[in-house]
């Protein structure tokens, strides 16, 4: 037995050397590489996630008005807070994340706070925009243009700052208009040059006969601009117009209101009795930019509404001339529940006038939960709040617009930081003042996203048709 277990030792130890001498062997000869995946397996789980950037926001050079403050908020598709940031003249927000906790997209709010102080009130405005589905890794600007485009909003301002014909640039002439039926109660005389209208006055002469004469002692004759029409809607309520051709320095021109005649084309506009209206045209020359705050260029055709024009034809008819080819049309109407709005740079418009059918309900008017449905299509809507109070002589007033193209609104809060620090805030006390539908040829809500990642691709030379519910 002794020697049965002394040799069974033996073999197992023999057994022991074996297998190390093997192992040993084996490392020699292991190929590079036969341990790789596992040591960047091991790696990759033990590594944490990156930090990575989802959003920014770069301000340009804006003077804001003191007494203000201004904040970008950011939600996730689910309404959860992601993160808020102040801001200010170029500023540039990053906002970064974890990159395994990424949201879908964005629901961005650009909040603002100011003050207006005056000597006897105070008013103290607190806005928030929000805007929907935005992608995870947009790069918005604000204020950000380039100078060619500051350029043309510097030129416009220029231009609204004086009439264009206030200056006698290359002389002036005398105007006499006979033969207007008394009373004039309709006001719609319009004399303008390309310039825009005629900014001096006229006197009028009253011959007791029932006619009135209309004198225009001084016209200037502006710079490169030697064409006048003068448009009026006369006491049968046609609009019609009378057009001077190369005018010179000195002239004494006299027409009676025989002389006008009809435009060449007319537009009808249906609107509902007693209800709110407001139309202007200006035409323009082929090598004329278009102004788009209207009334300042251009040849005045017409700029009517229930304030200075009662018309009793439930029509409102504005007039184009085949001599030219660039208009800008505005055209307001007011239904019962709804104005609608809209604004042509072009050719004269085939129609004008809301949908047929104008189908408008909201199924949930509260902050959280708003929705409503519609038959009017639409590329882009916003819907707004608002709540006003009042403490002493200040005014407190909370806005909140949101804007998407989808029919309900976010349920998203304002974080507690910022509605602590401006405590009269009243969130609880907005109530639903409007929906607004932007129609079919009207900026979408994509382009106008596209503008916030691009500010130079805004355009202040804008055409829409919008209709706004209440």
């Amino acid at each position: 037995m002794k020697k049965i277990h002394f040799l069974s030792c033996a073999m197992v130890l023999a057994s022991i050397v074996m297998l190390n001498s093997c192992s040993e062997d084996g490392e020699t000869e292991m190929e590079p590489g036969d341990n790789q995946e596992q040591v960047e397996d091991d790696s990759i789980v033990d590594s944490p996630p990156e930090q990575v950037t989802y959003f920014t926001f770069t301000v340009g050079n804006i003077d804001f008005q003191e007494n203000s403050e201004r904040w970008v908020i950011l939600h996730d598709e689910n309404g959860r807070l992601l993160d808020f940031k102040p801001y200010d003249s170029e500023d540039f927000l990053e906002f970064t994340k974890r990159s395994d906790s990424l949201p879908n997209s964005l629901i961005v709010t650009l909040f603002s706070y100011g003050s207006q102080p005056n000597p006897n009130f105070e008013v103290i405005n607190h806005g928030m925009t929000t805007f929907s589905d935005i992608a995870v890794n947009s790069d918005w600007e604000f204020g950000m243009y380039s100078s060619s485009t500051n350029k043309g909003f510097e030129n416009e301002i220029k231009a609204a700052s004086h009439n264009g014909n206030s200056t006698a640039a290359n002389g002036s002439f005398q105007f006499t208009l006979n033969g207007i039926q008394s009373p004039d109660y309709l006001e719609q005389n319009l004399f303008s040059s390309k310039n825009g209208r005629v900014s001096n006055g006229y006197s009028i002469e009253n011959d007791n006969s029932g006619f009135l004469t209309y004198f225009y002692d001084f016209v200037a004759i502006p710079d490169d601009a030697n064409d006048f029409i003068y448009s009026r809607i006369d006491n049968e309520e046609n609009l019609k117009y009378y057009l001077l051709e190369n005018v010179q320095d000195g002239d004494v021109i006299e027409v009676d209101q025989g002389d006008f005649v009809f435009y060449d084309e007319y537009l009808d506009i249906p609107f509902e009795t007693n209800t709110f209206y407001e139309a202007s045209v200006e035409a323009y020359e082929d090598d004329q930019d278009f102004f788009s705050l209207g009334g300042y260029l251009g040849y005045q055709l017409l700029n009517t509404s229930t304030t200075n024009t009662p018309l009793d034809n439930p029509f409102i008819r504005p007039g184009y001339l085949d001599r030219f080819n660039k208009y800008r049309t505005e055209i307001k109407l007011g239904g019962n529940n709804y104005l609608y709005h809209f604004l042509l740079h072009g050719e004269k418009p085939n129609a004008v006038g809301p949908p047929v059918n104008l189908d408008f309900s909201i199924t949930d008017n509260s902050l959280k939960g708003f929705q409503f449905e519609t038959s009017v299509p639409f590329v882009q809507k916003m819907v707004g709040f608002n709540s006003t109070s009042n403490q002493g002589n200040t005014t407190f007033l909370t806005n909140w617009l949101f804007i998407s193209n989808a029919n309900q609104n976010p349920a998203i809060e304002i974080p507690l930081e910022i509605s602590s620090r401006y405590p009269n805030i009243d969130i609880a006390g907005l109530q639903y003042s409007f929906t607004e539908l932007s129609l079919t040829f009207s900026k979408t809500y994509q382009q106008l996203i596209e503008e916030y990642e691009d500010n130079d691709k805004q355009n202040s030379i804008e055409s829409f048709e919008k209709i706004r519910f209440f």
